[in-house]
């Protein structure tokens, strides 16, 4: 069982393992059924969900859900977009819960009693409460009415999920051809968003989009005259230059690398409009006299807390640095050791990281070379990367498939040579709730998987002689290589390691939705027990 389902269980929930019609026969407190939610990766001949229908139990989807857990808040923010939302939605729910503590807001601020849905693992979110503050039924409880309940949502577009959700605020962050196994076209996800603003979204709600993002702005167009209001943000909402010298402070590292990122910035700027219409709207709450206060005096309140904001885990997600245990240098020409501190120190850096959609994956790889190629360590150290992509489906892989070449064909072959060299493991398609078109077993993984090692071995070489750039490049053959399952994944990472040359920073970038992450985390387990120090 993972720790998120312990920590459930210390919340009083019965948490069973393993599905089977038993489990709802389970009466806890005297309570019986009311439903049963199935999320969109359960089949419908799921036998907890056949037994369901067979004992009159409704069956509900997240999107027949939501508004059983929505419909008691006063004010319901979304989220949506193809990109970035688990990290966006995380970063608005801790502005509005840092605000209480800020002191120029003085009584004028009325009381909000914060809820975030985010599917994903948010560190600031801990302990057996799970961070959740349910709002009471009925207005005789405890809690004071003169509170603002506020629940911050992540609003998935998968399953059409987003469609059970009546928000006052919307923050749209991207528009993208994602879910292809729903989504027949990027203009199909397109008209999902705009119907979800025409027909959800509150009549005089608010949709906050991103200037920056093409689909965005399509989306905004055409539901303009309909909706209460639409607001563009772009990285100008945010102070970027103080902000960049606050996380380069802390480089180098991956996370600081990421805080700045354009992608990432533009999240930060999301979370920060969504935040202030959100104070925005307190007005007619009608608790406290907010007097005439604008939404750019409450972004001057909220943009300074960026700097603080934690997103999700496994978005470029340093899991260690360390400096293997190695043989000493040999001596040099003068027949003395050198230095300790010179550049045979090697260090090894593991990355754990979600993106599995080639968008997501060119950003990715593009701030992780940011952050290592070149200069990272003392002058003269030399930087290997290595991409471990585990394709997330296999309708995604087949539909995106040109998208996928030319991103990672980008990531190869534009290293820079001498000062940092980039190698690309893909392992076995991850299926997910998917089978192979085929209908055969895991060999259909691996053989789509060396298709796409040997496309991209192509492609690069291709893009090498075009720009001959032959000098020290490595043959594509030995820098792009087809890894096999986890199994064979979990071998060959700490081999590597082992191999790993002095004065060389070996940096893994784990990338992917699936069960790459437990490879990425059994090599910083090998590293925490075989290297000398941590980094």
């Amino acid at each position: 069982m993972g720790p998120r389902a312990r920590i459930l269980e210390q919340c009083g929930v019965v948490v069973h393992r393993g599905h089977h019609a038993g489990n709802l026969n389970t009466v806890a407190n005297g309570r019986v059924l009311d439903a049963v939610v199935a999320s969109s990766a359960v089949p419908s001949n799921n036998l907890e969900y056949t037994t369901a229908l067979s004992l009159g139990v409704p069956v509900l989807d997240r999107q027949a859900f939501f508004p059983w857990i929505t419909s008691e808040y006063d004010l319901v923010v979304a989220v949506a977009g193809s990109h970035g939302k688990s990290t966006t939605t995380a970063y608005l729910a801790q502005l509005l819960l840092h605000l209480p503590h800020h002191s120029s807001l003085g009584d004028s601020y009325p009381a909000i009693s914060v809820t975030a849905l985010v599917a994903a693992h948010v560190p600031f979110v801990s302990g057996p409460t799970l961070g959740l503050h349910l709002p009471p039924h009925d207005d005789h409880a405890d809690e004071s009415r003169d509170t603002l309940r506020v629940l911050v949502i992540e609003a998935d577009e998968y399953g059409r999920a987003l469609m059970g959700l009546t928000p006052d605020i919307v923050v749209l962050t991207a528009v993208d051809w994602e879910h292809v196994d729903q989504f027949s076209s990027a203009a199909d996800v397109e008209n999902l968003y705009v119907e979800f603003c025409l027909q959800r979204l509150q009549p005089d709600g608010v949709l906050c989009y991103c200037a920056a993002d093409d689909g965005c702005h399509r989306v905004a167009d055409r539901v303009r005259s309909a909706i209460g209001m639409c607001v563009p943000y772009d990285k100008d909402v945010l102070e970027t230059t103080r902000l960049e010298s606050v996380v380069q402070a802390a480089s180098p590292n991956a996370l600081s690398v990421f805080a700045a990122a354009p992608y990432q910035v533009l999240n930060q700027a999301g979370a920060c409009v969504g935040a202030a219409y959100c104070l925005e709207r307190a007005v007619s709450f009608g608790r406290k006299d907010h007097g005439n206060t604008s939404i750019d005096e409450y972004l001057s309140v909220l943009v300074p807390f960026v700097p603080q904001l934690s997103g999700p885990r496994r978005r470029l997600e340093v899991l260690g640095s360390w400096t293997p245990k190695t043989t000493p240098p040999p001596p040099t020409s003068h027949g003395t050791d050198t230095d300790s501190n010179s550049t045979w120190l090697s260090r090894v850096t593991v990355v754990d990281d979600f993106a599995h959609h080639p968008t997501e994956l060119r950003a990715s790889l593009e701030a992780a070379c940011k952050a290592f190629d070149g200069g990272v360590l003392e002058a003269g150290v030399t930087c290997e990367i290595v991409a471990v992509l585990q394709p997330h489906t296999y309708s995604r892989l087949n539909a995106l498939w040109d998208k996928f070449v030319e991103t990672l064909t980008s990531f190869v072959a534009d290293a820079p040579g001498a000062r940092s060299s980039h190698h690309l493991w893909v392992m076995d398609v991850y299926g997910s709730r998917e089978t192979p078109f085929d209908n055969t077993s895991g060999a259909a993984a691996h053989s789509l998987s060396l298709h796409l090692v040997k496309t991209i071995q192509e492609h690069v070489v291709v893009s090498t002689n075009k720009n001959n750039d032959n000098s020290d490049k490595e043959d594509p053959t030995l820098v792009i290589e087809a890894v096999g399952n986890v199994a064979d994944a979990l071998g060959r990472a700490p081999a590597k390691v082992d191999r790993v040359q002095k004065g060389r920073h070996l940096v893994f970038l784990f990338l992917g939705a699936g069960d790459v992450t437990d490879v990425a985390h059994n090599l910083a387990r090998h590293m925490k027990k075989t290297s000398s120090n941590v980094v």
